[in-house]
Order: C-alpha cells, then structure tokens, then sequence
C-alpha cells in the first residue's frame, strides 16, 4: 500500500502530476481481480495493482497507517460514486477522506479556509491533512455531513413543483454571510501567511471584464451582437474601489448542503475555481463574485421547471434571488453596478464553457445575458 504520484507527459512537453493510492496484492496464479491489473516489481514477480480507494480491505488497512483521532480509526471506509475531479470515501458516519487528485503547492487553498471556518457552523470541521513526500497536500480528512440533499437538488425541485423556496434561500444568503465575515479576517498568527483582505481599482476589474467579453465573443459568435451593450455595464465599475477578501471562490448551489441535524446550510468544496491556479485562487477577491455565483445558479435551477420562460418560473426565481439578497445583505444596501457586473461576468463564462462542453445548455446563460440587458428580471 502506498501513496504514488502519476505524471502524465503530452506531446507539446506539457506534464501534469496526479496522486494515487495503490494497493499492491500477491497474484494467485490464474486469478485477477476485474478491478485490478497485473505488475511486476524486482524482488516481487507478478502482483496486482488496484486503486485503493475503491477496495475496503486494502483503504483501511492505508488508514491505519495515517496519524488519525482515535474516534476516525477503525471506522468502515466506502468510495462515493458522485462525479468530481477528486475522490471521496466516506469514513463510517462520521467523516470524509478526500484525495485530491491533482494536488497544489502548500499552502492548501481548502484546508487553509476550513482552518479559518472552524466551528462557526457553515462549513466541515477539518481532522486531518495527508501530505506527498514533496510536501503537497494529497487529501483531507473532513467532517461528513449527513444532508438532506445539496442546494441544487433542492432548489431545483422546489422551482419544479412550484413551492416557495424564499426561506431556504434567505437562510443560504445569511450562512454566505457569515462564511465572508470569518474570512474576511483576523485570521489566527498560526495559521500560514495568506493575503487576507485589501482593495483593488475597479478599474482592473473592468478591464478583466471586459477582456473576458471579447474572448468570448470571438469563441461564440451570438455574443458579438450583445458586446457593445454589455462594455457599459462592465466601464459602470471602472471609477469605484473594490473590497476584497478571501472568499469561496467558486460558489454555486452544489457546494451548499443542507444539513440534518443541527438543520441548516453547510459550504462545502474550497478549492476555488478549477480554471485559476494555486496562486490566483489564494489571491484575495470581492465577495460578490460568489454571490453572482448563487445568483446565477437560481438562474441554473429555473431550467428544471417544465416552462422555463413561463411567468411561474420568472416569478420563482426573482423571488428567489430577493430572499437570497436579504439574508445576504441584512440592512445593507446591495452595491447594484458591482453585483450587475459579476453577475454577468459570469454568465459570460457559463456561455464559453456551455458552448465547449454542453452545447445544449449554451442557450442558458445565453438569454440570462439578454434578459439582463433588456431588465427583463429584476
């Protein structure tokens, strides 16, 4: 048993490094498990190699070997199957392994802010950190959350069947909230040095905006038509200062889970947005891109309902975003330009994913974008 490291070499001289952990086994002659593969090692002869991940036997037996809590050892480990770059084994009822397939350089974005979260409520208690012999983070030991269903599930059944979801959303806005205010500092002297908070000119977000605009006008062609209505919103932030802090950094639906028992909203996934690097998702940005980030997955939600473009649907979703604003912002007003502009920022960036990898989808953020610059949703 042991954890490996993979690297992938393509033909432009591009490398990329995956993390494994393998569970070697004596080969009885004539047998191979259908899960595994056959190996020969010097001194060894013939073994069979499996992801260990997915053997029960073999992952407790890697567990045991790892400097745990007393009350994690022993408990029974079974590989989730739900979709994700990473992978995830449930440790009995009470905690999560996550191996991250491709990892980053310290200091780790995830465990990083789970440390800063503990026990306010909204997020995973973190166990544990399991490190690569080059110092790397290969996973976390989390805090399994017994949920009823994720935000997205929720939210799309609700818009489905036509019940009101306005709790449920002000609840989820106020639980962002409190996320951003631990986040947003002071952080502990013991945790390592991250740039916690600052401002940055609306200025280079403008221009970041709109930098994004044109590449995906050049890769969609049905955005040409809307880019010289779209500039205006984004030259709107151009002369303000922006507030900025560590954040989620890839908010949507799917990474808040409503717990059980204590009820209530968890966050979960810290990663930051897959397409940055390490450094670019430590860097510190306005907690209103993970608002739009919410906005924009109601948006996503609405598409469950058998009329998308029906006034019932419209009506959910507007409902829907207000409530999630109120739990937000509480008393505070909402800065509208600031918001406008993420959440179209973000729109553009569901068009250019959709139109590369669900050309089937790309009319969603597609009409977002128009009914944005026609106001046809508050």
């Amino acid at each position: 048993m042991r954890t490996e490291t993979i690297t992938v070499r393509y033909a432009d001289g591009d490398a990329e490094d995956y993390v494994a952990i393998s569970a070697y086994r004596l080969q009885p002659q004539g047998s191979l498990d259908p899960d595994s593969v056959p190996v020969e090692l010097p001194g060894w002869g013939l073994l069979t190699l499996s992801d260990a991940t997915g053997d029960e036997v073999a992952f407790a037996a890697y567990l045991a070997t790892l400097a745990l809590a007393d009350d994690l050892r022993g408990l029974p480990p079974r590989r989730l199957t739900v979709e994700q770059s990473n992978t995830s084994v449930k440790l009995g009822e009470k905690a999560l392994f996550k191996l991250f397939r491709r990892p980053a350089p310290p200091p780790d974005r995830e465990a990083l802010l789970l440390r800063r979260l503990a026990r306010t409520g909204v997020a995973p208690e973190l166990y544990g950190e399991v490190r690569g012999r080059d110092g790397r983070q290969a996973a976390i030991v989390v805090e399994y959350i017994d949920a009823i269903a994720d935000g997205w599930q929720l939210a799309c059944t609700s818009c489905a069947n036509q019940t009101d979801f306005s709790g449920s959303a002000f609840e989820l806005g106020r639980a962002l909230r409190t996320m951003h205010h631990a986040l947003a500092g002071p952080w502990p002297a013991a945790l390592p040095p991250v740039t916690v908070s600052g401002v940055v000119p609306g200025r280079d977000l403008a221009d970041a905006m709109l930098a994004r605009l044109t590449t995906t006008a050049a890769a969609v062609p049905a955005v040409v038509g809307m880019a010289a209505d779209l500039r205006p919103v984004f030259e709107a932030i151009s002369d303000i200062t922006v507030a900025v802090s560590q954040i989620h950094g890839d908010f949507h639906l799917g990474q808040a889970l409503y717990r059980r028992s204590p009820a209530g909203w968890v966050i979960i996934d810290f990663e930051g947005e897959p397409l940055k690097s390490a450094s670019e998702r430590l860097a510190p940005d306005s907690p209103w891109r993970d608002v739009a980030g919410a906005l924009r997955s109601f948006e996503y939600a609405r598409q469950s309902h058998a009329d998308p473009r029906s006034t019932a649907a419209q009506h959910w979703v507007v409902t829907t975003r207000r409530a999630f604003l109120e739990g937000y912002c509480g008393a505070a007003a909402v800065p509208a330009e600031l918001l406008r502009a993420y959440v179209v920022d973000k729109a553009l960036y569901e068009i250019r994913y959709e139109a590369q990898s669900r050309p089937n989808w790309v009319h969603i953020p597609l009409e977002s974008v128009q009914d944005e610059l026609t106001r046809a949703l508050p």
